[in-house]
């Protein structure tokens, strides 16, 4: 019989969350253990920007998959049979997330005799962005058939908004900008280098700072996931739209004032996201759900 606590709406996310977390760690674990990196020529450490760079990619995977069951939640109820739900729900991320792996990689091969391998790398990142959102949504949707309906309406507490809104706000954010850096790789020549390093590094910060932004500004009704997803999605646009006419008029400035404009527009993003996000969804819901 399920535990008492499971009936609250946000367990089975946050459940979800933590074993996700917990075995991709293990599984990244065991692999830099078996394939160490070596030593970067500058001394750098690649097995640590490794890691950072896993943490952006999980935390894509952990943000879409609490948004979308906090989604389900609010429509069906937390599912009555938490722990099967929680089990079919954490088979299926990775179970199907291989078999998606499995298949992109085969339809590689078979297309790497007509068109160059190069092309083929740079259908990766967006690739991955289906995956993730894909595989989740079609494992969510079996895991709750298997849990049940639960009872409704769904009311959420305002520290269960606070804490789903800022972790679906730092891993979608983070998440997002790695696949936009890989992206870049692709078609520049950035590669495994301090430039690329640097870009996780502020990924993780824009990511954390729109974390913040979302834990002390919460939703006012429901889980608040979906309007912290809407901002982290509308953070890189933010960043990128900007960043076009500075490109042209980067040759008019001094490195100073480059690298002080840059700044502002990579960390001034998240809270403008937050801020207008926040705005239109409380003007929407003027009054405060309890």
């Amino acid at each position: 019989m399920d535990h008492p606590a499971s009936r609250s709406p946000a367990w089975f996310p946050l459940a979800l969350a933590a074993c996700v977390f917990v075995l991709t760690a293990a599984f990244f674990l065991v692999s830099q253990i078996e394939h160490p990196l070596p030593e970067g020529a500058d001394g750098a450490n690649p097995q640590l920007f490794a890691w950072l760079e896993w943490l952006c990619g999980i935390g894509l995977l952990i943000g879409v998959n609490l948004a979308l069951a906090s989604a389900i939640i609010a429509r069906r109820g937390p599912p009555q049979r938490a722990w099967a739900a929680l089990l079919v729900a954490v088979a299926l991320v990775f179970g199907l997330g291989y078999l998606w792996s499995i298949a992109v990689l085969q339809s590689m091969q078979a297309l790497s005799d007509s068109v160059p391998a190069i092309e083929l790398y740079r259908w990766l990142p967006p690739l991955n962005a289906a995956k993730v959102a894909i595989t989740s949504a079609i494992g969510l949707t079996i895991a709750f058939a298997v849990g049940g309906r639960g009872p409704t309406p769904v009311v959420w507490s305002g520290g269960q908004r606070r804490l789903l809104g800022a972790l679906v706000a730092f891993g979608v954010c983070t998440g997002v900008l790695l696949l936009l850096q890989h992206t870049a790789s692709r078609f520049t020549a950035l590669s495994d280098s301090d430039q690329r390093h640097g870009m996780t590094v502020a990924a993780l910060g824009i990511g954390a700072l729109h974390g913040l932004c979302w834990a002390l500004l919460p939703a006012r009704r429901g889980s608040g996931t979906m309007p912290a997803l809407i901002s982290a999605l509308l953070t890189p646009l933010l960043i990128a739209l900007p960043a076009l006419p500075l490109v042209l008029l980067g040759d008019k400035l001094g490195l100073a004032e480059l690298l002080v404009i840059v700044l502002l527009l990579l960390f001034a993003a998240p809270v403008l996201a937050s801020l207008l996000v926040v705005w239109l969804h409380r003007r929407r819901y003027p009054a405060v759900q309890a």
